[in-house]
């Protein structure tokens, strides 16, 4: 075998590395072409009325660039609207970035704009024109700002493809939920019955601490849900003296649907001097819960075998009977250091429970008054405190 001289190993790995630095600086500069400012040579301005500031549209719809970035200013005047019609057909954009001086994106502006998959508005946007947004197909990812905006009720008709979905509850019924994957619900106080029903694909979802309502089977037929964030476990805050203290279950409804959980749930209903019952379906997919709010009253979570993980907000300072009983799949929970007792049968037969996360010091944890049989059947959990960690 011929022996390979010094001078042309150094030769190969000197071209070697200068292609792949071509293919990076090519790799890189086009992920950052985007993020470059379109020049204005695509776009045609004009004066509005009072000549003080610019509306803008693309001047050949056949030949815009698929990323675009909208210029904030022309000839040192402000661009402040989308105009009518401004990229209707421009069938190649993929992607536009909205500069924060836009005030209104206008009639039809975006219709029929086939390839857009990502749309983020930004806060300044007061109105959004009628079919705005007409037949954006494949529209995927779709960012509404939680702030005073005026929205056509047509504004998004036919975006059938919307997964990803970040708006204020009251954009909701101008939204195609169909495909819905994952909502973050940014503001608004009341989600009515039956909103999300049968939204099969949707698998998290966000709900802030602004709303004070949630319906009866909000959730029913979800059956692809895997994470949940409520303000509170129920149809509203409620405290240990008030009836109708309904338990997880409610939002999900009690009609039966393919990939629900049958689960009998224990609560007091319109009296807190005995108990009633409900049969709930629950979705055999979702595994966490985390509540951000209220209370943790009798029965919360009672029977919620499919669960894995819960949190529980730092509001709560007691942890009410049969809370998490029968929750034979959840393997771990944080409690806060709000809580000051653990009432009776609280984790009665959590089999699977191996993790308590507290958020609090050990001394803190054994000062907690713990009622009778609160740890019950439980599993081989335990405990993570702040300065230590407790064995069962």
């Amino acid at each position: 075998m011929k022996k390979v001289s010094k001078k042309f190993i150094l030769f190969f790995i000197a071209i070697s590395l200068a292609a792949v630095g071509a293919v990076f600086f090519i790799f890189r500069n086009r992920n950052q072409e985007v993020l470059k400012p379109t020049p204005n040579k695509y776009f045609t301005f004009t004066l509005t009325d009072d000549g003080e500031e610019y509306k803008i549209s693309a001047k050949d719809k056949n030949n815009i660039p698929t990323g675009v970035v909208l210029p904030s200013s022309y000839n040192e005047k402000p661009v402040t609207i989308i105009d009518n019609d401004g990229f209707s057909y421009c069938g190649d954009l993929a992607n536009v970035i909205i500069p924060d001086s836009i005030k209104e994106i206008g009639d039809n502006a975006f219709a029929y704009c086939s390839n857009l998959k990502t749309l983020i508005i930004p806060e300044a946007v007061l109105k959004i024109g009628s079919k705005a947004f007409n037949q954006c197909k494949y529209l995927d990812t779709l960012k509404i700002p939680d702030s005073d905006i005026n929205i056509a009720e047509d504004a998004f008709v036919n975006c059938i493809n919307i997964s990803n979905l970040t708006c204020n509850i009251l954009f909701l019924s101008q939204i195609s939920k169909s495909n819905l994957k994952s909502v973050t619900l940014t503001g608004g106080e009341e989600i009515p019955a039956g909103t999300f029903k049968d939204c099969v694909n949707l698998t998290d979802i966000l709900i802030p601490d602004t709303v004070k309502t949630i319906g009866e089977a909000t959730f029913s037929g979800c059956s692809s849900l895997e994470s949940i964030t409520i303000p509170f476990v129920g149809s509203s805050k409620k405290t240990a003296t008030d009836t109708y203290q309904y338990p997880f279950g409610y939002i999900f409804g009690t009609s039966s649907y393919t990939g629900g959980i049958e689960t009998k749930q224990y609560f007091y209903d319109s009296s807190t001097s005995s108990t009633s019952s409900t049969t709930y379906y629950i979705p055999s997919s979702l595994k966490s819960v985390t509540v951000t709010g209220g209370e943790i009253l009798y029965g919360a979570f009672y029977n919620c075998r499919g669960l894995a993980s819960i949190t529980i907000p730092d509001s709560v300072t007691s942890i009410g009977s049969y809370a998490f009983s029968g929750c034979t799949g959840l393997t771990s929970i944080t409690i806060p250091d709000s809580v000051t007792s653990i009432e009776s049968s609280a984790f009665c037969d959590c089999t699977g429970l191996t993790s308590i996360t507290y958020e609090g010091t050990v001394a803190q944890w054994d000062s907690i008054t713990k009622g009778s049989y609160w740890y019950y059947n439980t599993g081989s959990y335990s405990i993570y405190c702040s300065d230590g960690t407790i064995s069962k």
